[in-house]
């Protein structure tokens, strides 16, 4: 599995997809990062949205196969994720979920 964090590039084309996100809602954000997986005809990743510092979003986005698409509208930062977890290890998460 990868971990990658997302996030939009500074250009004209990114900000039109940022107006796009802000006005359709998490689906949009799905449909943008579905682009990082071309090819694939199943789902195979998970995400979180979040607002960075600079107001713009960030993704964090856990995958069978690292992304590749887009790489001129996102910046891509990913790593091999394989956790290593023990019996009695205690664990934290944040949980949202959209209806």
């Amino acid at each position: 599995m990868y971990l990658s964090k997302v996030t939009l590039q500074r250009t004209a084309q990114a900000a039109r997809q940022f107006l796009e996100l802000d006005a359709k809602g998490a689906y949009a954000s799905h449909q943008l990062l579905w682009k990082l997986f071309l090819g694939e005809t199943e789902r195979g990743f998970l995400f979180r949205e979040e607002m960075s510092h600079t107001g713009l979003p960030e993704f964090y986005v856990l995958s069978l196969n690292p992304p590749q698409g887009e790489r001129a509208l996102f910046n891509i930062q990913t790593k091999a994720f394989n956790p290593r977890i023990y019996n009695g290890q205690r664990l934290s998460f944040k949980l949202r979920v959209n209806r």
